[in-house]
């Protein structure tokens, strides 16, 4: 599920440049900032694949999705 969510994001401008645990880091295309509707699209593709997932933006370039783990 999650490879499918990282192709889905790369064919929405997104590029993935790191990951660990529950965390994955995100960039723009040509290094174009991070918006808030950024942030929001990138919610709906992860909560399209069935994930539970927070989405905040980690520094003007970079987001950061962080899939919430079941108990």
């Amino acid at each position: 599920m999650i490879q499918k969510l990282i192709k889905d994001l790369y064919r929405n401008g997104f590029c993935e440049f790191d990951s660990h645990d529950n965390l994955m880091y995100f960039h723009q295309d040509e290094g174009k900032q991070i918006t808030e509707d950024d942030l929001n699209r990138a919610t709906e593709i992860a909560e399209k694949h069935g994930l539970s997932v927070n989405v905040y933006g980690h520094t003007d370039l970079t987001m950061t999705i962080e899939i919430n783990q079941e108990t």
